[in-house]
Formats: C-alpha cells, structure tokens, sequence
C-alpha cells in the first residue's frame, strides 16, 4: 500500500525535478548551438592537440599587419631580431583562456620571447577590447583587419583550429605549432625548436 505524500512536500518534488529537467534541456541547448557554431565555421574547427613534429622549412619570413586594441597598425616584420609566439585565438575560445596562467609562466621564464594575440573571429574589432580587459593577457591583444588569417590567405596557411600557437624565430620564419590547450611542457617543446633549428 503506497502512503500518499504531504501536498507541500510533493509540490516540493515535482517542482526538483521540473528544475532540473530545465536545467538538463538549457545545457543540451548549449553543447547543440556551440556544435553548430563550430560546423558553420569551416576555419574555426574545434581544437585538436597533435604538435607537428616536422622541422622548419625556412621558407619566407612570415609578413602580417595586424591591428591592435588601441587601433593601432603592428607589422610582424618590426618584431623581428627576438623569437615571438603567435596566440590565432578567438574570445569564444575556452582553451586559450585556459592557457593564460602557464603563457604568463613561461614568458617570464623567457624573457627573450615576444608573444602576440590574434583574434580571429567575425567582429574581432568588436571584441578584443572586452576579453582584453576582462582576461588581462601577458601579449599585445591584436586582430586581423583584413581577415587574411581567418580565410587561409596568410603566410600562416589556412588554419587547422583554435587556438593555434605558432613560434616564430628571431628571421621570423615558422619554427613549431601547436594546436589546443598549452601548458608549460608544450611551450618549452615549442621554445626547444628555436634551439633546433639554427
């Protein structure tokens, strides 16, 4: 013989469980929109974190201009006689923001190297001045204003996923990539590349 509830207390379980059927919808609703955001973006596919292990080729140095936070022009080319690291992220990127704390690790432990971010995403212009001030990265905060990066007509050629970090030594020729989340072990692997290929 089943006992019937208190209303208060039933009222009190039916409401539970209505919560957490819309908490459950709200959360299948955000992992559908993010899939379709990823899938309408052929360039701006999720990360993967395979680091290419094939050496440099030194070819042409890389040439970008890039535009900062403070719409101010940046030519790759003038950052050339140090290493710089390239951040291609976007300010929907979780994996990037992930990686902040140990970038900021490794450039104090390497002070040699430069690092720059690229935002690479529709509307960067739109964007980059919130995530900067929000985030407060250790690397100029920079887009794209010609969308050459974003639609595979750099040097950098067309881009896997984000982010994509790219070390570039001092000629500023391409020497190691990685794609995905960075922690201290994958910066010093990109870092030893410089070593490697003199």
């Amino acid at each position: 013989m089943r006992t019937a509830l208190p209303a208060r207390r039933a009222k009190t379980i039916r409401g539970s469980r209505g919560f957490a059927a819309r908490l459950a919808l709200a959360f299948g609703c955000l992992l559908l929109s993010a899939c379709a955001k990823r899938q309408q973006n052929s360039t701006l596919p999720g990360a993967s974190f395979a680091l290419p292990s094939s050496e440099s080729s030194k070819g042409p140095a890389l040439n970008l201009t890039l535009t900062t936070a403070q719409r101010q022009v940046l030519d790759v080319a003038q950052l050339r006689g140090r290493p710089l690291l390239l951040l291609l992220f976007a300010t929907f990127d979780g994996a990037s923001q992930v990686s902040l704390r140990a970038l900021r690790e490794f450039l104090q432990e390497h002070p040699e190297v430069q690092a720059v971010g690229v935002a690479v995403q529709p509307n960067a212009r739109l964007l980059i001045d919130a995530w900067r001030a929000a985030l407060d990265p250790p690397f100029t905060v920079t887009y794209d204003a010609e969308h050459q990066i974003e639609e595979g007509r750099s040097s950098l050629g067309k881009l896997e996923a984000i982010p994509t970090w790219v070390m570039l030594d001092a000629g500023g020729h391409e020497v190691g990539r990685h794609i995905g989340i960075v922690n201290r072990r994958i910066l010093n692997r990109l870092h030893a590349r410089l070593l490697n290929v003199r």
